[in-house]
């Protein structure tokens, strides 16, 4: 399916987008563009030791190479260029946008919203980690006296011995 955009309230796929105006072309990218990535500033956390920004939505991503990689060939290159100075102007390394919901592990989202009954199913977490955490083990144990330690194994050439 290929992707369509908004203009003047009648949807234009990618493959026509050529045939809009100048303005029109660069709104539609510029929209896009702010619709996936959005400047680190505003969304990461800033490691001072280590001197930048944690990318945790993706990234750090260049603004020419996600508009090329999307609209390459569509639009021209000169428009493309026009754009990136433009957002360069405010930030050379972009951040993936927090508010896109697709950066979200769909295993984790599953995971949470399969359960029945979330908040009593974390509750019980809870409690077992501090049972455990307290030395309160509920079951039987498992007797691990039979396998050999760490000081029990022989080390030789790479090999180890048990």
């Amino acid at each position: 399916m290929s992707e369509t955009f908004m203009i003047n309230h009648k949807k234009v796929p990618l493959k026509s987008l050529q045939y809009n105006s100048k303005a029109n072309q660069l709104e539609v990218m510029r929209n896009w563009f702010y619709e996936h990535y959005e400047d680190p500033v505003n969304a990461c956390p800033y490691n001072s030791r280590e001197g930048g920004y944690a990318y945790i939505y993706g990234g750090p991503y260049d603004a020419d190479e996600e508009l090329q990689a999307n609209f390459g060939g569509f639009v021209k290159d000169d428009y493309i260029k026009e754009l990136v100075g433009e957002l360069q102007a405010d930030c050379f390394e972009w951040s993936g946008n927090s508010n896109n919901t697709d950066w979200y592990d769909d295993d984790l989202y599953n995971a949470v919203t399969s359960s029945e009954a979330p908040l009593a199913k974390f509750v019980g977490n809870i409690e077992g980690i501090k049972s455990l955490a307290n030395g309160e083990f509920e079951g039987e144990r498992k007797d691990h006296s039979a396998q050999p330690s760490v000081h029990q194994c022989h080390y030789s050439t790479g090999n180890t011995l048990c």
